[in-house]
Order: structure tokens, then C-alpha cells, then sequence
């Protein structure tokens, strides 16, 4: 038996307080923020390394940078959802908030270019929590539940990835910006220390927090103790024996592996490949100067932008998206996405073609760029999230989002990069409207997106049957 836990393991079943809700977000927040915080400060900080011989090759060495975090994702993030099978899904989320404090203090105190690399990759090796912490919703939340949870889930990440960049443009390179408080002190030497000093505190602070509150799902305990006592091949058995004739668009298997869980996996991945390209070649973009189409933003302009989108992100997961759900369903919601996001993906440049006296108008269309692009990533992400956990039962939860997280990290190596490159060529078109090719990239990825979505049956909007629910149906029937 393994030992008693700390805190009682946490059921589907039953009514979750507000507090329950409270942690998700909290243990989305602080991942969310350690990622995104950089992204603001990467053209910033690659540049003062001078690995980039013009303006015009920036793009690409940021997207090589930015790109880093991913490739520690492909190589851990199966590795992560085995070991939260094997021990809890408790301790690997408390263990990747720790040491993710780590890899962000390794990034801010970069020197070099290779560190800077050398921290982006320690972010998405030392933590596994983007996977194990959407298997955690999926077993502590029932069909009722379920919706609400992963709503709440996208929009704590997708604040915190609205806010983050915001603190990180903000905070970055303090001596220059508030000479009589930080001149002389560790923040010149490091100028992009402090925004990823906060972000460290925010990290352990989580840590800390989830330590004294965060239970073990019950179904994970009960698969522990199984497996203790010499049950877990038994229960594995009755998972891959159970409803084998509902493998069909009807309805799902519940075996760990289906062909619907391959195709959750490939949208997700090209989902997360088209959203990472499009966060990382936007502040290159609006860092960019006017004469060769860009918008040529402050850091601080580019944060307001982001920030505004994090309270259009909270406005729309409150109040617009439990309604866009129930009347579209997750696959529908899916396939209206992708196409929406194919349009807003060129709605941005577009306001480099606006006058530069016109600075309101101007303003207009890159807000509204934004409110758009993060409306219709959050309907994306939160529907694609609970496809694919509602493509595999509890028992394989954490290595299906494990393998899910890892196909996505190879989108995300790619994307940052291929986008870099293709902005930095159409930078030497030296063409009226240039800008648009690298977003007409995305669009045209987005438009293959719904392409691939459109394969997924309705079957997906419910969890499949839990063999455990199941059996107590079962043993309820017979006491009748």
C-alpha cells in the first residue's frame, strides 16, 4: 500500500468550492507566466548580444531562442506523464513548480546567447505540469463540471500569457529605466533579471501553495493502490476489454489508444505550432520600424496591447464562452475556431497600413487584432484540451496529454522558426505590405488546421464511461 496522503484524495463526484477552482488557476498562472514572461524582452535581449548582423535577421535568432522551451518539452513531457502515472499526479505538478523557479532565475541572469537558449530549454525540460495538470482537471471533475473547469483552466493561462509579457516589458532592464533606484545595483548587470525574478517568486509561491492544499485525484490513488496490492494488470485488462464494439464514430472505446486520440494529438500539436508562431512573431513585428513595415512599438506598447487582451480573454471565458460551447459543442467549437482564427490572423498588419498620423485608428485595428486573436485561441485551446482528454479514460490520461504535450513542443520548435525565417525574407521583399506574408503564413496554416479538425467525430464531447463508474452502476442495479 502506498503511504496515507496528506490531504484526502479529491473525487469527480460531488460539488467543488470555489477554492478548488482557485488552485487550477493558480497552478495554470504560474506556468503560464514563466513562459510568456520573455517574450516582450526576446528581440530586446538577443539583440544586445549581437548575434544578429541587421535588423532584418532578428526574427529569425529570436524564433531559434524562442523555440528552445520546446524542444525540453519534446524530451521530457512523456517522461513527465509516466512518472504522474507511476507516483501521483501530486507530486510531479509540485515538483515542476520547484524547479521551475530554477530554469527562470538560469534565463534571467543570461550573459550570452547560449544561456539565454540554455534557459529557455531548462523551462520546458525541468517542468511536465502543461500535460499532468490538464490530466488533473480531467479526473477531478465530473460531465457537469468539466466544461466550467477547463474554461476557468484556458483562462488562467491565458491571462497569465497576457499579463506576463506585460510585466516582463515593463520590468526589463530597470537601470535605464529608473536609473536612481537600480544604477550600481545586480539589475544593471542583469538587466532582464527582474521580471523573471518575479516570476520565480510567483513560481515557488505556487509550489508552496499547492504543497498545503493541492490532494492526489481519487481515481490516481485508487490506480496506486491497485497496483500495490498486485491489481493494476487486472484493472489495465478490464480497461482495454471493456466496450470494444463502441470504437466507432458513435461512440468512443475506453482504451488508453484510439484512432480519436491520434487525431486529438495531431490537431493539438498544429493548434499549439500556429499560436506560438503567431505570439512570437508579433512583438518582432510591432518592434519592427515603419520603414520596413512594421509598427515600431516600445516594449511598453507591446505589453498594453497583450494586457488588453488578457481582459478581453477574462470577459470572454466568463460570459461568451459557456454559451459558444453549449450551442457548438467541443468539435464544433473547434472547426468554427480555426476558421475564425484564419481570418483575425491578418487583421495585424493591417495596421501598419494605416497612416502613422493616425494614431487612434491605428490603435483601433491592433486592439482589435488582438481581442479577436485571443478570443478565438482561448475557444481553441479550451475545446482542444477537453477532446483530448475526452479521447481516453482516466488510467491513460497522463500519458496521452504526456505524448500530446511532447508532439506539441515539436510544433512549437518549428513554428517559432519557420516564422522567424519567413519574416525575415519578406523583410527583403521591400514591398508595400510585406508584412502580410509572414500572417498570411499563419492564416494558411489555420486554414489546414480546420481542415485536420474536421476529422474529429461528435463522440468527443462527452468523456468516455470510467470502468469504475461503470462497476458501481452496476453494483447500485444489483442492490435494487
Amino acid at each position: 500500500m502506498p503511504p496515507s496522503p496528506r490531504l484526502p484524495p479529491l473525487e469527480a463526484r460531488g460539488r467543488k468550492s470555489p477554492f478548488f477552482f482557485f488552485v487550477l488557476s493558480l497552478l495554470n498562472i504560474v506556468d503560464a507566466f514563466g513562459l510568456n514572461v520573455v517574450w516582450p524582452m526576446l528581440p530586446f535581449m538577443v539583440e544586445s548580444y549581437g548575434v544578429a548582423s541587421s535588423e532584418k535577421d532578428l526574427g529569425a535568432w529570436v524564433g531559434f531562442a524562442g523555440a528552445a522551451t520546446s524542444v525540453g518539452q519534446l524530451l521530457s513531457s512523456y517522461p513527465w506523464g509516466v512518472a504522474a502515472d507511476r507516483f501521483g499526479r501530486r507530486p510531479v505538478m509540485l515538483l515542476g513548480m520547484f524547479l521551475s523557479t530554477f530554469s527562470v532565475l538560469v534565463f534571467g541572469t543570461a550573459g550570452s546567447y547560449a544561456q539565454c537558449v540554455s534557459g529557455r530549454f531548462l523551462t520546458g525540460l525541468l517542468n511536465g505540469n502543461a500535460g499532468v495538470v490538464k490530466t488533473y482537471i480531467g479526473e477531478t471533475t465530473d460531465k457537469t463540471q468539466q466544461a466550467r473547469a477547463f474554461s476557468i483552466f484556458a483562462m488562467a493561462f491565458g491571462v497569465a500569457s497576457c499579463v506576463a509579457p506585460a510585466v516582463g516589458g515593463f520590468l526589463q532592464r530597470p537601470a535605464e529605466r529608473w536609473p536612481d533606484t537600480f544604477e550600481g545595483t545586480v539589475f544593471e548587470r542583469y538587466p532582464f533579471l527582474l521580471p523573471m525574478l518575479f516570476a520565480g517568486m510567483l513560481t515557488l509561491t505556487g509550489g508552496v501553495l499547492g504543497f498545503l492544499y493541492v490532494p492526489e485525484s481519487a481515481s490516481q490513488w485508487r490506480r496506486m493502490e491497485a497496483k500495490a496490492s498486485g491489481g493494476d494488470a487486472a484493472y489495465y485488462a478490464r480497461v482495454g476489454d471493456d466496450n470494444d464494439d463502441d470504437d466507432d464514430d458513435e461512440g468512443l472505446s475506453t482504451r488508453g489508444w484510439n484512432a480519436h486520440t491520434v487525431e486529438a494529438i495531431a490537431s493539438y500539436a498544429a493548434l499549439a505550432a500556429i499560436a506560438i508562431g503567431y505570439d512570437e512573431i508579433f512583438p518582432v513585428y510591432a518592434k519592427t520600424s515603419t520603414s520596413l513595415g512594421g509598427l515600431e512599438l516600445s516594449a511598453g506598447e507591446i505589453g498594453a496591447v497583450l494586457v488588453f487582451g488578457g481582459v478581453t480573454l477574462v470577459t470572454f471565458q466568463l460570459f461568451l464562452f459557456p454559451r459558444v460551447l453549449k450551442a457548438l459543442g467541443v468539435t464544433g467549437g473547434l472547426r468554427f475556431g480555426a476558421v475564425a482564427f484564419a481570418c483575425v490572423a491578418l487583421i495585424a498588419p493591417t495596421a501598419a497600413m494605416v497612416d502613422e498620423d493616425d494614431v487612434v485608428a491605428r490603435w483601433v485595428v491592433l486592439l482589435l487584432s488582438q481581442a479577436l486573436k485571443i478570443c478565438t485561441l482561448a475557444l481553441l485551446f479550451t475545446t482542444i484540451i477537453m477532446a483530448v482528454n475526452n479521447s481516453c479514460v482516466n488510467a491513460f490520461k497522463a500519458r496521452v496529454n504526456g505524448v500530446a504535450t511532447s508532439v506539441a513542443a515539436l510544433g512549437r520548435i518549428i513554428a517559432p522558426v519557420a516564422c522567424g525565417v519567413v519574416y525575415s525574407w519578406s523583410l527583403r521583399m521591400g514591398e508595400r505590405g510585406q508584412q502580410y506574408v509572414v500572417f498570411g503564413f499563419v492564416a494558411a496554416c489555420a486554414a489546414g488546421l480546420r481542415a485536420l479538425v474536421g476529422r474529429l467525430p461528435r463522440a468527443l464531447d462527452d468523456a468516455p464511461r470510467e470502468v469504475d463508474d461503470a462497476e458501481e452502476e452496476e453494483d447500485e442495479e444489483g442492490d435494487e
